[in-house]
């Protein structure tokens, strides 16, 4: 799996765009099976084949592993990136496209957000989320060096939690809580 997969086409740009292939990708950086995508993800198993599948044609996810389970071949897809940038081709989007992809992950996150909060979790520990805005002023010179740092503190977060993940991929270890990290900076003005 690389690291940082450049979109550069329209067409993978439009597939990002969609929430739920958002929320595929983001499950698939450790392989799993479709079947497992459904019950993780609460969707019919038919129509995540068919999302994974659309992935998968447009070289976003692959198959990265067949198994016999219980008489049947279970296949094992897996994100072919860690995160996918829309940098060069961002400019060029048409504007409601390019709103759409910039606000996909924040409405995939608030739509988790407001599921673990039916469902009872969410903020009966303190410790299950951590949040505060920081304002900054910055020049362009500190926006990128900070931007550079966020990222690499994003990239070693990932590497530690991709080796653990490892460890519980084929587990339902009820030790274990599923908890999601999302990083945010922008420019407001």
């Amino acid at each position: 799996m690389d690291a940082i997969r450049e979109i550069a086409s329209l067409e993978e740009a439009k597939l990002l765009a969609h929430p739920l292939r958002r929320q595929i990708l983001q499950e698939l950086k450790v392989p799993k099976s479709v079947a497992q995508l459904a019950r993780e993800l609460g969707q019919p198993h038919g129509k995540l084949n068919y999302h994974v599948e659309v992935l998968r044609r447009a070289g976003l996810v692959k198959l990265v592993r067949k198994r016999i389970k219980r008489g049947i071949t279970e296949k094992l897809y897996q994100a072919t990136a860690e995160r996918f940038v829309l940098d060069g081709l961002l400019r060029e989007l048409p504007e409601p496209l390019k709103e759409s992809v910039q606000l996909a992950p924040l409405r995939q996150a608030m739509r988790q957000i407001e599921r673990a909060i039916r469902a009872g979790l969410g903020f009966a520990d303190p410790a299950s989320i951590l949040s505060g805005p920081v304002k900054l002023r910055l020049n362009t010179q500190q926006a990128k060096e900070l931007s550079t740092h966020i990222l690499s503190v994003v990239e070693d977060l990932s590497g530690w939690l991709n080796k653990e993940n490892k460890k519980h991929v084929d587990s339902d270890d009820d030790e274990t809580a599923e908890y999601h990290v999302m990083v945010l900076f922008y420019r407001t003005k």
